[in-house]
């Protein structure tokens, strides 16, 4: 996909970038009795073993290796962190939009098999009935499953605490040490969920008594009484008191971006952080011109920044375009190349980026005007998304003076470098990138 082409960070950083395929869905992550558990995370370790392997023939370093990926690739990144199998494959991670908390037990993953294999017509797991199967089948049976999840608000296909692969849940491995001396970069868009709730008129006809309801259905999820559910709606509604729409659909969707995505990562950073003290956060508020602008900072959309991609197919219209948004792309490429090369993403086109901790709470702000915050102390409710026109700060307390994005003077043009090697990539799949020898390597 020209979303994820690589080129353009190869060249501008001198990197090598390698991008991968792993097994999604039920073919990845699907929890059967007698196989190898956490294929599709089997599938990552396997390529990061083969660019440690290879990554020299293509100019790269395999003593610097940083993992990046997003939404589900960044929970894959997330979880690699925490896998034995893993370790000293990488030194640097940067999980973007998922952090270290989807996880099965064994006997939640056995709650969706046994879903997966009533929809497929079984009762028990026939492996040879299974590999029988036409993979549409399966597809079919996974959608289904999916579906009911999605309306408890969970997922379905995840990685599974399993004794020889992820002996503990990935953040508690994380919190314990698991991950020392891998660096750490992680983040969150302001509006995530907006990108899953594209039915504009049917959020601005959410009613109160709706909005509780799925409240009470997102704390179920969470193994939390749904009697907080009238507590939470009114932090999150006070937090935004002439600040942010307190609309029932404004509400959910800041409710929901910081339960899914923002909350998750503080969480890894703060288990991070005692391990390693290269540990950042980033928070992306861009927004996106499309549909009137009603998705905000949505789920995916600091994708082209990264990869400096805003003139792929469609991308004018859903991230933008114009002098702003190259510039904007230029400060982020170069901090993911930074970051890749020192374990650091600060450079000098953004103010001083100090490392997150529990006190300061140091988070980049990436928007027109790039700045540093630090997260506000009260907790979720105060960390609620902002609808367009509001205030930019809503969230975030500048600490420090801001700086416009504009392109680092002397940087280098973009162009395709003819050592990236790039794999076909699912939308959601982890991202590998390896640099060159005396350069750092990112996977």
């Amino acid at each position: 996909m020209a979303l994820y082409d690589g080129g353009r960070l190869a060249e501008r950083g001198d990197v090598v970038v390698v991008t991968i395929n792993y097994r999604l869905g039920a073919l990845g992550y699907l929890h059967l009795p007698g196989c190898d558990a956490n294929v599709g995370q089997l599938d990552q370790i396997a390529a990061l073993r083969w660019t440690r392997d290879n990554i020299r023939a293509f100019g790269g370093d395999p003593e610097q290796v940083t993992i990046f990926g997003e939404s589900a690739g960044g929970m894959a990144v997330a979880t690699l962190l925490g896998m034995p199998g893993a370790r000293g494959l990488f030194r640097a991670a940067i999980p973007q939009s998922g952090a270290a908390h989807n996880v099965h037990t064994r006997e939640s993953a056995a709650r969706v098999t046994s879903a997966v294999l009533a929809a497929l017509g079984q009762s028990t797991p026939e492996l040879a009935k299974l590999r029988a199967l036409p993979a549409a089948k399966l597809i079919e049976a996974q959608t289904a499953v999916m579906a009911e999840r999605r309306a408890l608000g969970q997922l379905a296909f995840c990685p599974t605490v399993d004794p020889a692969t992820l002996p503990k849940p990935p953040l508690d491995a994380v919190r314990d040490g698991g991950a020392r001396g891998v660096a750490l970069l992680v983040g969150s868009n302001r509006d995530e969920s907006k990108l899953f709730r594209l039915g504009v008129a049917e959020s601005a006809s959410l009613s109160e008594e709706s909005l509780a309801k799925r409240v009470r259905a997102s704390l179920a999820a969470l193994r939390a009484h749904e009697s907080h559910a009238e507590r939470v709606v009114e932090s999150y509604r006070k937090a935004r008191a002439g600040r942010a729409s307190v609309e029932p659909g404004e509400l959910l969707d800041a409710i929901e971006s910081d339960r899914t995505f923002r909350v998750p990562a503080i969480r890894l950073a703060e288990s991070q952080r005692p391990h390693e003290p290269r540990t950042y956060m980033y928070f992306f508020t861009w927004e996106s011109p499309a549909r009137r602008g009603t998705l905000g900072a949505c789920h995916a959309l600091e994708l082209p920044f990264v990869f400096g991609t805003l003139d792929a197919p469609t991308m004018d219209r859903f991230a933008g375009k114009g002098a702003d948004a190259d510039a904007l792309a230029a400060r982020m490429m170069d901090a993911w190349i930074a970051f890749a090369r020192s374990g650091q993403p600060s450079h000098a086109g953004l103010p001083d980026w100090p490392a997150y901790d529990r006190t300061r709470r140091a988070t980049l702000v990436f928007d027109r005007t790039c700045a540093l915050g630090s997260a506000v102390s009260r907790g979720p409710a105060r960390l609620a998304g902002v609808r367009p026109n509001a205030p930019r700060d809503a969230r975030l307390r500048p600490h420090v003076r801001a700086r416009p994005c504009a392109a680092r003077r002397g940087a280098r043009g973009l162009g395709r470098d003819p050592l990236v090697t790039a794999a076909t990539l699912a939308p959601q799949a982890a991202i590998a990138t390896g640099v060159r020898a005396a350069s750092p390597a990112q996977f």
